[in-house]
């Protein structure tokens, strides 16, 4: 269809939404096409568009979207389709990734060639990744420089379009296998997380506690401003706990708490260091505009490795 219209197509294949905003940004595109059920049973496959500034798409533009799909649908016939394959340019999303957190490292200080090489030289660490049969499959080794040691342990990284069965969010219930292959290692740094399957949601734990979004955030809000001695505002949606907002006002920074939806974050985009919502999403400032699980896990590393702590005694 968008190539019959004329468009350049930057074709991904397999993907997660992060890598997929980030290269909206990279190659400077109009927007993002993403096909997936998110979180939720594979029934729920949906059409997930991102707008030019690589993050969720103004109702604006996504009720334009539902009125036209309606007008097709109720027309019963397509316009004739002439596809145009030399349109199509093959695109690898993580490389994309990967060039977008180099640009953002003087805003976020997220030196991640760095943190990938501590990861590769820590003996004493280990770090278990759940991908439920999701799109994180694909990159999870890369994302982690292809490291050769069994100090990476990879759950449900096969693909699978049924997910196993279950619902595959980044719960309590699925994240159980994570937290199991952590107590059996005996390293004493241990970082566990589960992503969800188009991997912009994302749990962790260090085999004894599971600390979701409502705790992670706040403690990335805390590692930012004490760690690298960066200030701005912090932004949670209102459905997200206060322990950020505890935290601001003995640090003297701002809050922004808008209603549920990442696309609330707009205004504070560029401004707040971290931006995250209770249903496992985070982003942070110099990255995209959207939920990314690969940024959370880049900045949990950084966490567990630079303070030589696990995330629950850094927790407490």
């Amino acid at each position: 269809v968008l190539t019959s219209n004329g468009f350049t197509v930057h074709s991904t294949g397999e993907a997660t939404t992060g890598t997929l905003s980030a290269a909206v940004l990279v190659l400077n595109a109009a927007f993002s096409v993403n096909l997936t059920p998110s979180h939720n049973p594979l029934e729920y496959a949906g059409f997930k568009f991102n707008a030019a500034d690589g993050g969720p798409a103004a109702a604006s533009v996504t009720n334009r979207i539902t009125e036209n799909a309606r007008r097709l649908m109720a027309a019963g016939s397509q316009p004739p389709l002439a596809p145009n394959h030399s349109l199509v340019r093959e695109c690898d999303a993580l490389d994309c990734w990967q060039e977008l957190v180099r640009r953002g490292a003087p805003l976020h200080h997220l030196e991640y060639p760095a943190i990938i090489k501590r990861f590769h030289e820590a003996a004493n660490c280990v770090l278990a990744v759940d991908c439920v049969h999701g799109a994180s499959r694909v990159h999870i080794r890369a994302l982690l420089g292809n490291p050769t040691t069994d100090r990476l342990i990879l759950l449900r990284d096969n693909a699978d379009p049924t997910f196993g069965g279950v619902a595959p969010e980044p719960s309590s219930a699925n994240m159980q296998g994570v937290m199991q292959a952590l107590r059996e290692r005996g390293e004493p740094l241990k970082l566990g997380v589960i992503i969800d399957p188009d991997a912009d949601r994302i749990r962790f734990t260090d085999g004894d506690i599971e600390i979701d979004m409502n705790l992670f955030g706040a403690m990335a809000y805390h590692h930012l401003h004490q760690g690298k001695h960066l200030k701005g505002v912090v932004a949670k949606t209102v459905a997200t706990s206060n322990f950020a907002n505890a935290i601001a006002a003995q640090l003297g920074d701002a809050v922004f708490e808008p209603r549920v939806g990442f696309k609330e974050f707009k205004p504070v985009i560029g401004k707040a260091l971290v931006c995250f919502e209770e249903s496992d999403g985070i982003s942070v400032i110099g990255h995209t505009p959207e939920k990314d699980a690969y940024i959370g896990l880049i900045l949990a590393l950084d966490m567990m490795l630079s303070l030589k702590k696990n995330l629950g005694d850094y927790l407490h």
